[in-house]
This record gives structure tokens, sequence and C-alpha cells, in this order.
């Protein structure tokens, strides 16, 4: 197993012992209360949660829902780091990724988290849902432009197609632009024949 792969197991397991140690303590019995007191000091300790905590940004929360948004915080920091250190770093992969493990776990103890990044975390959520509603809109009506027929929309929606393809590297950039090609010779067709449908009008 390679280092990178341990340091994930490690967290991945520290990550489930602090969202689901205490309700499995709960439901199992006193025997099992070891797993909440771990729970609790692992949270504390190694990501930062402050015990009984259940305000996030201003907005007042149950202690399980703080806890998740709390630790999904975390885990965004711990891949970015990761990311951004073993893309652009000399560092072998296994050492990124324990160096973002410990920047991840300093910025929790530090309590950035809970912090200003709570409250740009909060503007970024409401900021993102609009944008992606705007998106869906934007998407139905073009939709219903391109099913009026409309061809300059329908070469629109094309263009945007191949150009995301060529992004995520689905296509490569010369194969987008013989598609582009080829999609104005279609859209010269179809002026030409709305031209010609138009012209004959005109005759009758």
């Amino acid at each position: 197993m390679e280092g990178k792969h341990i340091v994930f197991l490690v967290i991945g397991l520290l990550m489930f012992l602090v969202l689901f140690g205490t309700p499995i303590a709960d439901s199992l019995g006193g025997k099992f209360n070891f797993l909440k007191d771990a729970s609790g000091k692992v949270g504390e300790y190694v990501f930062g949660i402050k015990a009984g905590s259940s305000s996030f940004a201003g907005t007042d929360l149950t202690s399980y829902a703080y806890l998740v948004i709390f630790m999904m915080l975390w885990l965004i920091f711990f891949v970015s780091f990761g990311d951004i250190i073993g893309t652009f770093s000399t560092f072998d992969e296994s050492i990124a990724w324990i160096i973002a493990t410990a920047l991840s776990i300093i910025v929790g103890l530090l309590g950035v988290i809970g912090g200003v990044v709570g409250v740009a975390t909060k503007w970024f959520v409401w900021a993102g849902t609009f944008a992606i509603y705007l998106a869906l809109a934007t998407a139905v009506v073009a939709f219903l432009l391109v099913n009026f027929g409309l061809s300059s929309i329908s070469g629109w929606v094309m263009k945007r197609k191949l150009a995301r393809d060529v992004i995520r590297g689905k296509k490569g950039a010369s194969e987008a632009a013989d598609a582009v090609s080829e999609l104005r010779l279609v859209d010269k067709a179809f002026k030409s024949k709305e031209d010609d449908s138009f012209s004959e009008s005109g005759e009758i």
C-alpha cells in the first residue's frame, strides 16, 4: 500500500470515528462508551472541534449538523492542500499528503474553520446555489428556444458543449476546431435555406 493510501485510510477512519462514534456507542449500550469518549477526544485534539458547539457562522444548528459541516470543511482543506502541494512541489506524493494532513490539523486547531472561513463558506454556498439555479434556468430557456427552431441558439449551445468537452479533456483542440467549422457550415446551410424559403414566399 502506498503512503498516500495509508494517509487516506487513517484520515478516513478518524473521520468515521468522529462522525459515527457517538451514534454507534448510543445504539450499542454502555460497553461501547469508549467510542463516544474517543470520538470527542479525536474531534477536539485532531480536528479542532470544540465540544458542545452548535452555532456555525451565526446559524444555530444541531450538534450533529455542526459536526458534519465542520468535518466536510476540514476535508475540503485536506484534499485542496494535498492536491496543491502534490502538483506544484517537488515533494514525493506521500510526503505531500502528510504535509497536507499536518496543515489541515493546524487549520482546525487554530479555529480558522469555525471563524472567517465559516462566514465565507456560508456566503459561498448561497452564491453557488444561486449560480446552479441560474444555470438550470438558462438551460431550460435554451432548450425551449432550440425547439422553436432558432438556429443561432442551437449553434451557441453546441459551441458551449464543445468548449466544455475540450476543458474536460474529452475532445482534443483540433477535433473541437473541426467540429466548430462543420457547425458553421451547417449554420450557413440553414440560413441559405431560410433565405430561399423567404424568396419563394415573396415571389408567390
